[in-house]
């Protein structure tokens, strides 16, 4: 291993000499910079030395106001937490927009006062708060938080995890971060935080790629969850991350997998790109995100669920 290398392989979280596994670029925007990927045996996750411009990979186009061009995934969204939250308990409404929430990333199953880590322009507390939610939101993009503002979520701030300690403790009904912990520097403090601006009784739910799928081991260094490095600062498996859960003192961790979109499909695009270009033609272009084909190969998706091996995991832990 070059000296280059060696200086970056200290791991974020124990210290220990990282197993180099490959080298990358930032191959979902563009951005300039060449980044080693390790992965720590002891605490079992992959990571990379945090770039020192890393606000840098991060711009206008990383983020959509979802207010501009009301999608129909949104559409979906705003009727499944309508009528989960709206619905009465034990009714048969209930039991069915219970299931379809669990597709929705890291919500939680009662109203409160939540705080939602990396929350963008707001799209997710936008829809709590229409149904009674107390809402609170951070992210590290003034752009995204001045989104969050127009629509009147004037409890979003700029800044991440840090921001956390400023809020009381036991504070929190619940606390959500979807696709975001694997973006921290500091994901343990970040935990550890967490568990104490929780009430007794409330929650910790985090959506985050899991390395221990089996995209990953067909797919490799194409996997989904490696293409959105440089922002992948550390990326988790299953068992390291309910262990740092219990660590924080969570006295119940709970790890489900649930997919709607087919990551197997974007592991397979990314691996045919990345070899042979086809997002430069016309095939490539309209095979891009087709829901057809998502449909098609999903149920790969929920065999590895089934396994516990789904490349998107949701922990909740309960304090």
């Amino acid at each position: 291993m070059s000296e280059k290398i060696y200086n970056r392989n200290k791991c974020p979280l124990c210290g220990k000499k990282g197993i180099h596994v490959f080298t990358t670029k930032d191959r979902s925007l563009g951005k300039p910079g060449i980044f080693y990927l390790f992965h720590c045996v002891s605490c079992d996750i992959d990571f990379i030395e945090k770039p020192n411009n890393l606000a840098e990979f991060y711009d206008e186009t990383y983020y959509t106001d979802f207010t501009t061009d009301i999608s129909f995934v949104f559409k979906i969204k705003s009727h499944i937490v309508k009528n989960y939250y709206e619905a009465i308990e034990n009714s048969i409404s209930k039991r069915f927009y219970s299931f379809l929430i669990g597709f929705i990333a890291a919500l939680p199953k009662k109203k409160g006062r939540i705080m939602d880590i990396g929350c963008g322009p707001g799209d997710i507390l936008y829809l709590l708060s229409n149904v009674g939610f107390d809402v609170y939101g951070l992210d590290v993009s003034e752009y995204a938080v001045s989104l969050a503002h127009t629509h009147n979520l004037k409890n979003v701030k700029v800044g991440m995890e840090g921001i956390m300690a400023s809020y009381q403790s036991n504070f929190f009904d619940s606390i959500r971060g979807s696709h975001v912990i694997e973006h921290m520097v500091d994901p343990v403090g970040f935990v550890n935080n967490c568990y104490d601006k929780l009430k007794d009784g409330g929650t910790l739910i985090v959506s985050t790629p899991n390395i221990d799928s089996f995209n990953r081991i067909i797919f490799g260094k194409y996997t989904k969850c490696y293409t959105d490095i440089p922002r992948h600062l550390i990326l988790f498996s299953n068992k390291s991350l309910t262990e740092i859960f219990k660590r924080a003192g969570f006295k119940k961790v709970e790890v489900t997998y649930r997919t709607v979109f087919s990551d197997f499909y974007e592991g397979l695009y990314s691996f045919l790109d990345s070899n042979y270009s086809i997002s430069k033609t016309s095939f490539g272009k309209k095979i891009h995100r087709n829901i057809i084909l998502n449909f098609i190969l999903l149920p790969i998706d929920l065999i590895s669920i089934l396994f516990k091996k789904g490349e998107t995991m949701t922990v909740t832990g309960f304090k």
